[in-house]
């Protein structure tokens, strides 16, 4: 194998390319499990700390409404900070429930159409570049 500069690696240099590349491997492997885990902790938190707002009847102990409340801190719930019902009057449980199940889906969407357009944009440019690419090495 030849390096940037025209040099033939030496084995020793590959060993160590091919080390380099299984710990970089290694490591984004440990950071991908390690986020998955927070994204598990960051849900079980939120469903925690709405519990004893969504489930009003029961009694709760002391100690998990210490808990709960400790976690209140990552349920970043966006309706509730914009405080919609002082907006709107008509505004009540059931308006909130269909905005929390209508804005996740619709954002969704979104997402998925971008993403599709950004998509077909690239295939279009690769598309152009190859009978640019073809013009000026007169192939048919």
């Amino acid at each position: 194998k030849k390096t940037d500069n025209n040099q033939e690696k030496t084995p020793k240099q590959i060993e160590e390319e091919e080390n380099a590349e299984k710990r970089r491997q290694f490591w984004r492997k440990i950071r991908v499990s390690i986020l998955n885990k927070l994204k598990i902790i960051i849900a079980f938190a939120q469903v925690l700390s709405s519990m004893p707002a969504v489930f009003t009847q029961i009694r709760y102990p002391p100690t998990f409404k210490r808990v709960s409340s400790a976690w209140n801190l990552i349920d970043v719930y966006i309706f509730r900070l914009l405080a919609l019902e002082c907006v709107f009057k008509s505004f009540n449980f059931f308006s909130l429930l269909y905005l929390s199940t209508i804005v996740p889906i619709f954002f969704a969407i979104v997402i998925v159409l971008v993403t599709l357009g950004r998509q077909s944009a690239l295939r279009v440019f690769v598309y152009r570049d190859v009978i640019v690419l073809k013009s000026k090495l007169n192939v048919v």
